[in-house]
């Protein structure tokens, strides 16, 4: 799940950061969340109207492939995401179309596909979960 998080773009403006810490304390991943109608061309490009994203990154390699990537995306939308924005119902995710690694881990966690697009030239698949479908999982 490597990869430098880009979305939704490098200039300041209304995002939510925050670092995924293990066991002990250390850092090992990153995640921001956003709402997408905050970022106009973001929610153009992936033809929504509404709802979060979230992008998300893995810094440490020996934390890769250990189900850190699970237990970080599902806490993150059951107890971080949805809290910060409870006006919102959908919570997407993008992952490259060859990052089968990224695909499993948001599915494991309860996205479910809703289509690809291109973002620079990669063929991206873009998922979603529902608030409700967290809340009961």
């Amino acid at each position: 799940m490597g990869g430098e998080i880009r979305r939704p773009g490098a200039r300041r403006g209304p995002y939510r950061c925050h670092l995924a810490l293990d066991g002990a304390g250390r850092p090992f991943g990153y995640l921001q969340c956003y709402r997408n109608l905050d970022w106009p061309e973001w929610a153009e490009q992936i033809a929504v109207d509404g709802g979060l994203s979230i992008d998300l990154y893995i810094g440490e390699p020996a934390y890769v492939g250990g189900g850190y990537g699970r237990a970080m995306l599902g806490g993150y939308v059951r107890e971080v995401t949805f809290a910060l924005y409870p006006e919102e119902m959908r919570c997407f995710i993008a992952h490259a179309q060859d990052n089968a690694a990224a695909l499993a881990c948001s599915r494991a966690v309860g996205f479910r596909d809703v289509g690809p697009f291109v973002e620079d030239g990669v063929q991206m698949q873009l998922l979603v979960i529902e608030r409700d479908q967290i809340a009961s999982r």
